[in-house]
């Protein structure tokens, strides 16, 4: 099994590789920041508004997509 994303070899813990794992988890910890401070704001809209930012680095937007297209 290989990352969904890049091909590249999984780490243990996850679906993704090293780099787009560390992307998620980097997210997630941004979701929780966000819901604070936007007053509970939507996954969606939180992976939207992510990748629509100029300064959002690939992987991180990848994953966004990634993310969306899941569901």
């Amino acid at each position: 099994m290989t990352c969904p994303i890049c091909g590249r070899e999984p780490v243990q813990t996850s679906e993704l590789c090293s780099y787009h794992a560390r992307a998620e988890r980097n997210l997630l910890k941004g979701y929780e920041k966000w819901k604070v401070a936007y007053g509970g704001i939507v996954w969606t809209t939180y992976l939207d508004r992510i990748e629509s930012l100029e300064g959002t680095g690939q992987w991180i937007r990848e994953v966004a997509v990634y993310l969306r297209s899941k569901g």
